[in-house]
């Protein structure tokens, strides 16, 4: 196997940090801090070395929506991993969907700042296959918090209508104008939950009798 030269492995962790610090700037402030110069100050470089890595803004920004996703993915699953397995109520539930669905964290303006920079991302020809690629490990952790939960975990297709839920939850009470985006949209996705529950409930009764 060739070993890298002390230079290349040099170039290789600066394009790494590069990369990271695009993502978290891409997570925390959004899409339009992601530039050359706040990219690379970020990074710990000096302002001009991002362009050295990415031949144009487009190729930075593709960096940065698949290192936001990595980040994004990661910090779910860890979420999700470190709950303790109890019963917890449907709105206990639906937060912990939301903050998972939306890791590293969360707060009232995620409309703006995550989900609609998500949703652009999806309909850009070079960034789906990527936003496509973190689907699976995004359901997987929402399949941990509804076991750990107490609940039955549906299969690939019902979670991500339920990751549909989340989101459409969350844009309606932007849309309203509302304060408390998370709090309302945790009132939606919980309702849900609960028709859900009832659902099965229904059908386990049926098939008993």
């Amino acid at each position: 196997m060739a070993t890298r030269s002390p230079r290349q492995a040099r170039s290789a962790d600066k394009l790494d940090a590069l990369r990271a610090a695009a993502g978290r700037l891409l997570i925390d402030q959004g899409p339009e801090a992601v530039t050359y110069r706040g990219v690379a100050v970020a990074a710990g470089l000096s302002p001009g070395s991002a362009s050295y890595y990415f031949e144009n803004r487009d190729e930075l920004y593709a960096a940065a929506v698949e290192a936001a996703e990595e980040q994004r993915t990661a910090a779910a699953q860890a979420r999700a991993e470190s709950l303790d397995t109890q019963p917890r109520t449907a709105d206990e539930v639906a937060r912990l969907l939301i903050e998972v669905t939306y890791a590293p964290h969360v707060a009232d303006d995620v409309v703006t700042l995550r989900l609609e920079p998500m949703l652009a991302a999806q309909r850009n020809e070079r960034l789906r296959p990527t936003m496509a690629a973190s689907r699976p490990r995004l359901l997987e952790a929402l399949a941990t918090v509804l076991t750990r939960s107490g609940h039955r975990s549906p299969g690939a297709d019902d979670l991500d209508l339920l990751v549909q839920v989340i989101d459409a939850g969350l844009m309606y009470a932007w849309a309203r104008g509302s304060e408390h985006v998370i709090d309302d949209a945790t009132k939606t996705v919980a309702r849900i939950l609960t028709l859900i529950d009832q659902e099965r409930q229904v059908d386990q009764e049926r098939q008993a009798g």
